[in-house]
């Protein structure tokens, strides 16, 4: 998070910082997340935990942080993969074997998240190396980059899940690429040669062309929302075109100050966060 985002931060009242905690991610602990998705679950919704590390995380504290998370799913019997960050934990072969060997025998799937352009790469190395290895993989196609376009001929090729956002990183050589129209360049691509398709907006509109768009091809795919955000009118496009709904549900202590540091650059989630809070509806998402 920058400095002027954690001073801003550090001066919010801790009542008010409680209030974002409740709304806007599942808890500090796993249990937290795990909580939320048996919510979610009890009404027909699936869901992958993203775990956030600190700065003081080594890679092996964030690996077990995932081994944990793969393991209660498992024990809790829920419909929910887990969201793997491997750039934190230095790209390391042996650590992320474990992580998958762990996630193979459990049934439970893997998503690799995707952060900075830099780290496209060793992601897709990753990705091509244990597409085949038992258990569900999927990786995340932003519409900020151009190359997303030609990542799809991969993805297609292995046959891994995809999920698609417009993208919080943007290509520094390509800083004026129009989201929507990125994000749909790469749907049209996986139309009819992806495996899965998630659908990852809370943009009403882009939700349903994407989704239109992949129904119509005969394309399996699902709605892709972050616990918290307004879902009212993405929802009911999904009922509309009849599929199924994942929550992504971030937990551990990093994750509020890195969403209110996100937030601070988009004023239309500062405008959520406060009408949520003056409303009162912390439980509005499973309503």
């Amino acid at each position: 998070m920058g400095q002027q985002s954690q001073s801003v931060w550090s001066r919010f009242p801790r009542k008010l910082k409680a209030a974002l905690s409740r709304s806007y991610y599942a808890g500090p602990e796993l249990m937290d997340a795990v909580r939320v998705c048996q919510r979610l679950s009890r009404q027909g919704l699936s869901g992958t935990i993203g775990y956030w590390p600190s700065q003081n995380d080594t890679p092996r504290v964030v690996a077990d942080a995932y081994i944990a998370g793969i393991e209660a799913i498992a024990a809790a019997g829920l419909n929910c993969s887990i969201s793997v960050k491997a750039m934190v934990m230095d790209f390391n072969r042996k650590l992320i074997t474990e992580i998958t060997d762990r996630a193979t025998s459990t049934g439970v799937g893997i998503h690799y998240d995707s952060r900075e352009i830099e780290f496209a790469d060793p992601t897709f190395e990753l990705v091509t190396a244990y597409a085949g290895h038992g258990t569900t993989i999927g990786c995340t196609l932003p519409g900020a980059w151009p190359r997303s376009t030609a990542d799809t001929d991969l993805v297609s090729e292995l046959g891994v899940n995809v999920r698609v956002v417009k993208g919080m990183w943007r290509d520094p050589e390509h800083p004026d690429l129009q989201l929507r129209q990125g994000y749909l360049d790469i749907i049209d691509r996986l139309c009819g040669r992806a495996h899965h398709v998630g659908v990852a907006t809370h943009d009403k509109w882009l939700a349903r062309q994407a989704l239109q768009k992949l129904t119509d091809s005969g394309t399996a795919c699902e709605l892709e929302q972050l616990f918290g955000l307004p879902t009212r009118e993405t929802l009911s496009i999904a009922r509309e075109l009849g599929v199924p709904v994942r929550f992504y549900i971030p937990y551990g202590k990093s994750w509020v100050p890195y969403a209110f540091s996100r937030a601070l650059r988009r004023p239309r989630i500062v405008l959520w966060v406060l009408r949520d809070l003056v409303l009162g509806h912390w439980s509005y998402l499973l309503k």
